[in-house]
């Protein structure tokens, strides 16, 4: 069973790791390629990317990550791994409040506010709209990325603590 264990702590390292590299990819790659395109372009990559990342796949990491961390959490309360489980507890919490909580609660209406916006209509309008979403989206983002990151120290504890 501790074997199940590992392998389920793994999986959630893993996963926040993906997580991590996603967001990561946004701040330090897409959005800076974005920022250096005309704004239209800029405006319709983005609105793309944001109804592509409505997928399956990403469904994966991004909602399922804290809901395995607390169940790997619950099996190591049961087979006596209290450190363990105390740190994917914390590594769910990281993640549920600085992670999801901010997608939720910052990224989604920023995006939805984008996806109204028909760009080619707006003209030169289309420089300060997309000035403003970048400037406003990407520091938050790049929170997203550092909280991920953070929540995977805890996780590798974890692992680790298994071993012994």
């Amino acid at each position: 069973m501790v074997l199940v264990f590992r392998a389920g702590i793994l999986l959630v390292l893993l996963l926040m790791g993906t997580l991590a590299g996603f967001f990561f990819s946004f701040s330090f790659v897409a959005m800076p390629g974005l920022d250096q395109t005309d704004s239209v372009s800029a405006i319709e990559a983005m609105q793309g990317i944001n109804r592509a990342v409505r997928n399956a796949v990403f469904f994966v990491p991004f909602f399922l990550t804290p809901l395995f961390a607390l169940g790997c959490a619950a099996l190591g309360v049961w087979l006596g791994h209290k450190k363990s489980a105390c740190a994917l507890g914390v590594a769910a919490i990281l993640y549920l409040l600085g992670g999801f909580g901010l997608t939720l609660g910052y990224h989604i209406p920023l995006n939805e506010s984008l996806a109204l916006v028909d760009a080619r209509a707006l003209g030169q309008g289309a420089d300060q709209v997309w000035q403003n979403y970048s400037r406003d989206w990407t520091p938050l983002n790049t929170l997203r990325t550092a909280v991920c990151l953070l929540a995977m120290i805890p996780i590798a504890l974890a692992l680790y603590d298994t071993k012994a």
